[in-house]
């Protein structure tokens, strides 16, 4: 089934650049993307879309009020007195953790995303 995907200009660049790393064409590489993606079995491979998740990550201007909250990377590090070691992949709830530890993390650069209800 045909698919149309808009890129920008250094998008472009970067996916020639990779069908030519790759030996591929475009579409190729695209597959390759989603093949990687997937576990022999068929099931997804976490590590490899969490990493991607990580590494394409952009920040809120404001981190948006949630009910739940996923880290896309492990952040470790001190808030007030206590010291925390997330695992990226941790989901932080509104019921298990409170808002201002929440937004401490956010302001310290954790990587959160705000899920849907």
């Amino acid at each position: 089934m045909p698919t149309t995907v808009r890129l920008t200009p250094e998008r472009e660049h970067r996916l020639d650049e990779l069908a030519t790393r790759w030996g591929c064409n475009r579409s190729e590489v695209f597959g390759k993307f989603l093949d990687g993606s997937l576990n022999l079995n068929g099931s997804s491979n976490e590590e490899v879309v969490g990493l991607i998740e990580e590494v394409t990550y952009r920040p809120y201007a404001e981190l948006p009020i949630a009910r739940r909250y996923k880290l896309v990377a492990a952040w470790k590090g001190l808030i007030g007195t206590t010291q925390h070691d997330f695992a990226r992949g941790t989901i932080l709830t509104r019921d298990g953790h409170p808002p201002e530890l929440i937004g401490a993390l956010y302001a310290r650069g954790a990587k959160l995303v705000a899920l849907p209800d």
